[in-house]
């Protein structure tokens, strides 16, 4: 912080209201940004708001708005990648730009708006066009593992205790001989020797 002249512009904390001239506030958001340990910018070891949350004067973002909308829009995305979860954090894979996208919740494909490269949000991957990542063909595959159980379940098909193969009884008596040489009772479910309805 430089000592306050009368010429000097100057913007002040809202919460301790110590003052910092305009270059100094600059290097010191410029910092923050570059090291992401001292971000987010406090005094007094108190955060600093980018809002104004009272009426002593401009907030942050406001000073900056005015100083250099450059970094008062590199601290907004900052901001804004500290509100999302880490675990949800989408991130360019073009090395050469890395830009914050946002929450992996935004849809199943993003458009990177600074390289336009296209980003699959399953896997965090470039999107290769029509190819599928190996994790939406996993997530596509549970899908329909699900749709195919609930409707074995709706026709009350059974599955076989030797291999997990789903069998359904068109006609016959209750004993069923599976592909996989396993005996079991359709009615019950359980292996044929061990046999319930008996």
């Amino acid at each position: 912080m430089e000592p306050e002249t009368a010429n000097t512009p100057f913007f002040t904390v809202q919460t301790c209201e110590h003052h910092y001239c305009h270059a100094c506030l600059q290097q010191y958001i410029q910092t923050c940004l570059d090291n992401k340990s001292m971000f987010p910018p406090k005094c007094c070891g108190k955060i600093i708001s980018l809002a104004s949350t009272e009426e002593k004067g401009r907030s942050l973002m406001q000073a900056l708005d005015e100083l250099n909308p450059s970094l008062s829009a590199r601290l907004r995305a900052r901001a804004t990648e500290l509100d999302v979860p880490p675990k949800d954090h989408l991130y360019c894979p073009n090395p050469r730009c890395s830009a914050f996208l946002g929450g992996s919740a935004v849809s199943q494909f993003h458009k990177c708006p600074s390289c336009s490269e296209r980003v699959c949000v399953l896997c965090k991957e470039r999107h290769l066009g029509t190819v599928r990542c190996p994790a939406q063909l996993s997530l596509e595959k549970e899908m329909m593992d699900i749709k195919f159980r609930d409707l074995a379940h709706q026709k009350s098909w059974k599955t076989c205790p030797g291999c997990g193969a789903v069998v359904e009884r068109v006609i016959g008596c209750r004993h069923i001989l599976c592909h996989c040489r396993s005996e079991f009772c359709y009615d019950c479910g359980f292996k044929w020797e061990e046999c319930i309805c008996r």
